[in-house]
Formats: structure tokens, C-alpha cells, sequence
């Protein structure tokens, strides 16, 4: 009775896993073309001074793939990059821990969007496309 149980649980786990990968690869992700980020009162700067800061609403710049999480620094080489880089591909070991991580980049890395991905994902592709400014982007993930 327990070896049943046991293979019921990881035929469960089984399922659960491709559905999350699969979930993925139906909806694919849009980074947000902008982050607005509130202005804080005031911050301490040098002696003497303060800085008043307005909100900042930064265009999205770019995205990355971390293993684990980006503030940890470990920014992985994508596999293929498209001689226009419209399209980049990351290759991820499945079941890697820490998960990879993605992340939209805004004002060339300044702020990040962040979230991990479903740690049995093995590829995400991106598809970029640049908008009517040069430093604006349109940036869908698939991962599979």
C-alpha cells in the first residue's frame, strides 16, 4: 500500500511540474514597457545637501536570465543571439536550484522587474522588437 501511495505522489508531482512548464509556454510574458517608480520625500545625501527626486518612469531596456536571483549577480550567457538581436535564447538546466530568474531591465539595468521562473523550465526564448524610439522595446518570453 505505501509503494502505491509513493508512486501516486510522484506521478502527481509529475503532472504538476509539465503543468507549470506548459502554463508557461501558453502564456508567454510581456515585460512592462515602463516602470514607474514613486518619488521617496527626500534622501540624505553628502553633508549638507539633500536630494529631491521626481518619480521616474524608465523605459524598458533590455531583460536578462539569473541563475537565482539578480541582485545575487549571476547573469547567464544566452545560448543564441540573433544577428539583429531580435531574438535571444537562454538554454537552463531543469530543476536547477536556485531557480533561474527573469528580469525586465529598465534605463540600462538601473531598475530591474524580477520573478523566478518554474524550476523545471529547460529554454526561454525572447523576442524583441524596437519601437519608435531606439531606446524603447517591446520584449514577449516564451519559456517551455
Amino acid at each position: 500500500m505505501s509503494s502505491r501511495h509513493g508512486t501516486r505522489r510522484r506521478f502527481l508531482v509529475s503532472l504538476a511540474l509539465s503543468a507549470s512548464a506548459a502554463a508557461w509556454a501558453a502564456a508567454p510574458l510581456q515585460c512592462p514597457g515602463l516602470a514607474s517608480l514613486p518619488a521617496p520625500n527626500q534622501a540624505a545625501d553628502a553633508a549638507g545637501w539633500t536630494m529631491h527626486l521626481g518619480s521616474v518612469h524608465a523605459p524598458l531596456t533590455g531583460l536578462s536570465i539569473y541563475d537565482g536571483p539578480p541582485d545575487q549577480g549571476a547573469a547567464l550567457k544566452p545560448a543564441i543571439i540573433a544577428s539583429n538581436a531580435e531574438r535571444i535564447v537562454w538554454r537552463l538546466s531543469a530543476m536547477a536550484s536556485p531557480p533561474a530568474w527573469l528580469s525586465c531591465d529598465y534605463a540600462d539595468g538601473l531598475y530591474r522587474m524580477s520573478r523566478p521562473l518554474p524550476a523545471d523550465v529547460q529554454r526561454c526564448e525572447a523576442v524583441i522588437r524596437r519601437l519608435a524610439s531606439p531606446t524603447r522595446l517591446d520584449i514577449v518570453v516564451r519559456c517551455d
